[in-house]
């Protein structure tokens, strides 16, 4: 009884294309597989299967973290861009059978109270089913690495090298916000910040927004004691309101409250390493036609957003940046 024919190298190729550039994009055995969820054992095999039918090492496994040979090189090169034609051939099919694409996506907080509804409506007749979630950055973030969303609108500081194709969205700058009775005094400096008299009313500093301003207060060298770490943005505005503190935040989370600004004092943070990116992301190794559809809705609908901003604090006028986005 013969035994079956081994598979061609053009059948193993694409039996392990994924977990060939997860390698790539990692650069490690283990991460390509915590990617995937699947073993070490598993990856090793698949990479060990390919580089026999191609007679050719891929990775360099005496280094640390791994080596992408110039062979590996060319062959994701070559995959990346069949993989984009393939993605593009898959839209082309559907828009000619007039198929809708189901979306599964998820956005951080301050774009969620302020867009949210706006960006689901505009989503009306343009997909089949939709699931929306929020969550903090990195949260959100988990969920995309383990598939269980597609795409995510987030902080950038949770992009992780080359892992994500990436939408910039939008930058705005960092304000401070005191109650009304602080003196209008311009600029307000970080430093002057720590020695205003008032405790700072923080985000807690696992959250999204918490990360970037302890990183933000590093680089200005502030040392600023998380005497209060609250993570809900309508209590410590509450709380500023009456004068028991200020905080740092930005524009758009604002919008999403509907407070007396004549309260308040908010003035611009004018100091490097301050501005927030917001982008929206989906992973190479799952692309989806909604991180484009999400990305367009996104900064078209900022626009009145961003003007409204300005006609509340005329002095952020053409500090907030809506992103063109990319072709």
């Amino acid at each position: 009884m013969g035994s079956s024919a081994a598979p061609d190298c053009e059948t193993v190729l694409m039996r392990s294309a994924e977990t060939f550039l997860a390698v790539c994009r990692t650069r490690s055995f283990h991460e390509a597989a915590a990617e995937l969820g699947v073993t070490q054992s598993a990856v090793s095999q698949k990479i060990a299967l390919l580089e026999s039918a191609l007679s050719v090492e891929l990775f360099d496994r005496t280094t640390r973290p791994l080596t992408v040979t110039s062979e590996a090189k060319l062959l994701r090169s070559s995959l990346e861009g069949a993989r984009k034609k393939l993605g593009e051939a898959i839209l082309a099919i559907q828009e000619e059978n007039s198929k809708l694409p189901d979306i599964n996506f998820g956005m951080i907080e301050s774009f969620t109270q302020t867009m949210g509804a706006d960006l689901l409506v505009s989503l009306r007749g343009r997909t089949h089913r939709t699931i929306f979630r929020q969550g903090a950055s990195d949260y959100l973030m988990h969920m995309l690495r383990r598939r269980e969303i597609e795409t995510v609108v987030v902080l950038d500081n949770f992009q992780r090298g080359d892992e994500c194709m990436c939408e910039p969205i939008m930058d705005e700058p960092m304000v401070a916000v005191m109650p009304a009775s602080f003196a209008a005094g311009s600029p307000w400096t970080l430093q002057r910040l720590s020695r205003c008299g008032l405790p700072v009313l923080s985000s807690p500093r696992d959250t999204g927004i918490g990360l970037h301003i302890a990183a933000a207060m590093d680089a200005a060298g502030v040392d600023l004691p998380e005497q209060y770490g609250i993570d809900n943005k309508a209590v410590v505005l509450s709380l500023v309101e009456r004068g028991f503190g200020w905080c740092l935040t930005f524009p758009l989370g604002l919008l999403g409250h509907r407070m007396d600004w004549s309260r308040f004092c908010i003035k611009l943070v004018n100091e490097p390493g301050t501005t927030r990116h917001i982008v929206g992301l989906a992973m190479r190794s799952n692309p989806s036609s909604a991180l484009k559809l999400i990305a367009e809705n996104c900064r078209r609908l900022l626009v009145p957003k961003v003007g409204q901003i300005e006609r509340i604090w005329p002095e952020l006028r053409g500090r907030i940046r809506i992103h063109p986005g990319s072709d």
